[in-house]
């Protein structure tokens, strides 16, 4: 009763509605001669758009109906049925070829996660989403974004997939060797990158590079030159300390890459409304003092938290309380960036526009207080995630 027929590739094709959990009887004409469907119901939702799956009712018999078909197609049916359970080698010909169909169709329709990743999830019933399609023109140039999981990377994606010039291939963090992620952990860039269906590559900055900017440039190189990447994207949205330019367009420049800067100079308080009218889930990850605590940790950006950081904007603040070397004030603190563009907080997102599943942190983990960092400056309290459990 649970073998696979041919006959249901005829039935994907008409668009009907498979029922999760049970078996479905196909009718295949006026003789009453049936087949029963096994359906794997997660791996048909990933298969097929919602908008596809219409029922029409004409194609199907109720199980109930079976007890009144005449003897003649009862016995018909039983002598089918037992054809497909007794030859095992066809069965498994059938359902070989049934899963094959399953991928065929997959990337058929334009799904950028694996295959593979996308029956896994269904079978963990995890719902999977289609997101759009990619606008691409013929002659559009392969582009990779500059990946931290955050924000800014988030809406840089979203910005570089609408634009029909640009075909996204790829992530790319550049990290330094050995180096610990607190705010932005790679466990959790691994998993945005499945739901994204897009490959994550590690452009590793080693401890011997003879400068940070040569080793930047020689990773950029390698995309280039192995992948045929001409274009990579970056959040970046304003200057960084005493640089005079971008520093991803600087390095691309030597290495032969477009830098395409999509939040360049935008304003904060739009691309924070822009992760509320795009539905993107966008946590707190790490934060410092005096404007934020550890109780921001995990926190979601909402409409309330994004009021609540437009009055830490608006607020002056005390200067700080220690003192420099030779006893001079180290100066008053800067209002609120809402772009966190100075380092006041950094942030990971768990779900967007552009992901087939959500990723999901495991059992909540308390913050985590960090001290003696390069950076920190006296009576700064930083706090970062927790150990992540990523589901």
């Amino acid at each position: 009763w649970r073998s696979v027929h041919s006959r249901c590739t005829f039935s994907l094709a008409r668009g009907v509605l498979w029922e999760q959990g049970e078996c479905i009887v196909y009718s295949a004409g006026r003789s009453g001669e049936a087949a029963f469907i096994h359906n794997t119901a997660s791996v048909w939702d990933v298969m097929w758009p919602q908008s596809a799956r219409t029922c029409q009712s004409r194609w199907w018999l109720s199980i109930s109906r079976i007890s009144q078909w005449p003897p003649q197609s009862k016995s018909r049916m039983h002598t089918r049925i037992m054809w497909l359970l007794g030859d095992a080698t066809t069965c498994t010909c059938i359902t070989i070829a049934s899963i094959s169909i399953s991928f065929v169709l997959l990337a058929h329709h334009g799904h950028r996660r694996r295959v593979w990743d996308r029956v896994w999830d269904g079978v963990r019933g995890r719902r999977v989403r289609v997101v759009e399609k990619q606008p691409t023109n013929h002659d559009a140039e392969k582009c990779v974004i500059s990946w931290t999981g955050g924000k800014d990377s988030n809406l840089a994606l979203l910005a570089a997939w609408r634009d029909p010039t640009l075909v996204v291939v790829g992530l790319c963090v550049f990290r330094p060797e050995e180096a610990e992620f607190r705010a932005h952990p790679l466990p959790l860039m691994e998993a945005q990158a499945r739901a994204l269906g897009l490959p994550l590559h590690h452009i590793i900055i080693p401890k011997e590079a003879p400068s940070y900017k040569e080793a930047y440039v020689v990773g950029m190189r390698q995309l280039r030159e192995s992948r045929g990447i001409t274009v990579i994207a970056t959040g970046d949205m304003d200057l960084v300390g005493t640089m005079a330019r971008n520093w991803i367009e600087e390095c691309g420049e030597e290495a032969g890459m477009r830098a395409y800067l999509p939040l360049w100079m935008a304003d904060r308080r739009a691309c924070l409304q822009q992760l509320l009218d795009e539905s993107f889930e966008v946590v707190f990850s790490c934060v410092k003092s005096p404007w934020f605590d550890g109780g921001w940790i995990a926190r979601r950006i909402d409409a309330a938290t994004v009021v609540e950081m437009e009055t830490m904007a608006m607020a002056a603040l005390p200067m700080q309380p220690a003192h420099g070397p030779q006893g001079s004030p180290q100066g008053e603190v800067k209002p609120l960036d809402l772009g966190g563009e100075r380092g006041e907080y950094h942030t990971m997102c768990l779900d967007g526009p552009l992901y087939t599943v959500p990723v999901r942190l495991g059992h909540a983990v308390p913050p985590h207080e960090l001290e003696a960092q390069p950076g920190q400056k006296a009576g700064e309290r930083w706090w970062t995630i927790g150990a992540v459990d990523v589901t």
